[in-house]
């Protein structure tokens, strides 16, 4: 699978004079609370206007979850490659992680209070930093 994703983005990159590249990549949770919704706020656009800086969204239900306890290898897989095509497309050289409360991708952890999740959240956030 790697092989062929070389192959894909290399064939992509030599193909095209390729002048658009942005600094970051955003993974993030694909829950709609947090992009565009029927009342206008799109806190993920809100969060990348504040940083300045063109980035690339890469959005999985539960965010980093994909990372920390992936349901299947293929979920791992599928994120850390979209994370090496913006890394070899644009020229990706950081990589943000958003979090949200109340997520679904979560449900199968009980917590007994916001605290308790917030801690989780910060935990899997902390491991995703270290995972890079």
């Amino acid at each position: 699978m790697k092989r062929f994703v070389d192959l894909w983005v290399n064939k992509i990159v030599n193909s095209y004079n390729m002048k658009h590249t942005c600094q970051a990549a955003l993974i993030t949770c694909e829950d709609f609370r947090l992009h565009q919704r029927k009342d206008g706020r799109n806190y993920v656009a809100e969060f990348i206007n504040k940083l300045g800086i063109d980035c690339d969204l890469i959005t999985r239900a539960g965010g980093v979850q994909d990372i920390v306890r992936p349901k299947n290898t293929g979920f791992l897989g599928s994120l850390l490659r979209d994370i090496e095509v913006s890394v070899k497309l644009h020229k990706v050289n950081t990589i943000f992680l958003l979090n949200h409360e109340d997520c679904g991708a979560y449900q199968d952890i009980n917590f007994n209070s916001r605290q308790e999740e917030l801690k989780q959240h910060k935990k899997d956030l902390r491991y995703t930093k270290k995972f890079y």
